[in-house]
């Protein structure tokens, strides 16, 4: 091989070398790039986020009426064990404190930002751990919530309203707007005369039971979210 060949073929090889390292920074311009845009939109999502759970602390925060519907249970259940005792067979309630006990209400969450990333497979653009650790507990608990919220509510329209019907006149309760014992006594309606039993206990004790259950967990849904708030903003 001649002197001139050989020069001809290192300048080839230069040449070569040269095109796939263009190459090579041209691929990892353009990773840096997408990885550049990935976080700025990891960034944007996390403060979405932020601000939906900060709405929904709120919207928690602000349902002080549950603790009045567990109080009405646990007034009505003493009421019967009192009546029990001293063997009378009927007992007269405030329409104020039964509609409070036949009110159950639940709680949605309005999480759009969270249920988009989930469906669209964009949840992974969200690179901190710890983040996506309390999104995992907030559905865990907060599905848990929901499925004590719902065995009240079914407690109370399928279990509790028929067997108070068969032991007094609560229609007037009934045909009441269940939101106004929320915010007034519902005096006008007076009280209502309802035969007491070990059944209508037990159902006043279940009723009890479910709605203390579903308050714990939403309070410890609340708490998640905080910590997922508290844990987005150090991250920013």
């Amino acid at each position: 091989m001649t002197e001139t060949t050989k020069i001809a073929w290192n300048r080839i090889a230069i040449e070569a070398m040269a095109i796939v390292g263009s190459i090579l920074v041209a691929f990892a311009i353009d990773a840096w790039w997408a990885e550049r845009l990935e976080r700025i939109d990891e960034s944007a999502q996390l403060q979405r986020l932020r601000a939906e759970f900060v709405t929904n602390i709120e919207r928690i925060d602000i349902r002080t009426f549950e603790e009045a519907i567990l109080e009405a249970c646990v007034e009505i259940f003493e009421l019967i064990e009192e009546s029990q005792r001293k063997g009378q067979e009927e007992i007269d309630i405030s329409a104020t404190t039964m509609g409070l006990m036949l009110t159950a209400p639940t709680f949605d969450a309005d999480t759009p930002i969270l249920n988009g990333l989930v469906r669209s497979g964009r949840l992974e653009i969200i690179e901190n751990e710890e983040v996506l650790a309390l999104i995992s507990e907030w559905d865990r608990t907060f599905y848990d919530y929901t499925t004590f919220a719902e065995r009240a509510r079914r407690s109370v329209d399928e279990r509790l309203v028929p067997a108070l019907v068969v032991r007094g006149d609560i229609g007037s309760i009934l045909m009441t707007w269940p939101v106004r014992f929320n915010l007034v006594k519902a005096d006008h309606l007076g009280s209502v005369a309802v035969r007491v039993d070990n059944e209508l206990k037990g159902l006043v004790a279940e009723r009890w039971r479910n709605g203390r259950s579903a308050i714990d967990r939403l309070a410890a849904a609340r708490e998640v979210a905080g910590e997922l708030v508290a844990k987005i903003e150090s991250v920013w």
